[in-house]
């Protein structure tokens, strides 16, 4: 039973997807989601059972849990985030040390990849870019705005990860 925050703006919760590494079955992370609203971002063809939530405000609400195997588990949540438009600031969020509008309207590769090389934890980065990469990959986002960002973001980091290397910082 999952009871989700609902609002006249936001779509109910039709199914809840349990998201896991590709064999791995043991942990899931579970992601509600509104059907129409993921048909419409999503490209992949995941085969969603019939689903009659409950509609009543504050009412527990039985939705089918989906299990989908996705490249990168971790990072597919925020992925969808970006994919389904609820996340403001879209995966250029992604980016540290760049403020809200530089990140968005940044298109130097070069740049953002000298910002992130300086950045501590930049493997651990890597490793989150390259998953939400895959994912986005595997997953099929429809808005090329979403893919050309997270493109963006996946390159300045490999970038970023050659730079740290050769200057030795880490």
């Amino acid at each position: 039973t999952l009871i989700p925050y609902t609002s006249a703006s936001t779509p109910s919760v039709t199914h809840v997807l349990a998201l896991h590494d590709g064999e791995s079955h043991n942990d899931a992370i579970l992601v509600p989601i509104n059907e129409s609203e993921f048909q419409r971002n999503i490209r992949t063809l995941i085969e969603l059972p019939d689903s009659t939530p409950t509609v009543a405000r504050g009412a527990p609400v039985r939705v089918p849990v989906v299990p989908v195997a996705v490249p990168h588990a971790e990072t597919a949540p925020l992925l969808l985030l970006f994919a389904l438009r609820v996340h403001p600031r879209g995966p250029r969020a992604l980016l540290p040390g760049l403020a809200g509008a530089a990140a968005e309207t940044m298109t130097d590769v070069g740049a953002a990849a000298r910002v992130l090389a300086g950045t501590t934890g930049l493997d651990a980065r890597a490793a989150e870019h390259q998953g939400a990469w895959r994912n986005a990959l595997a997953l099929g986002v429809r808005d090329e705005s979403v893919v050309e960002a997270l493109r963006f973001v996946w390159e300045a980091t490999v970038e970023a990860r050659r730079l740290a290397k050769r200057g030795g910082t880490r």
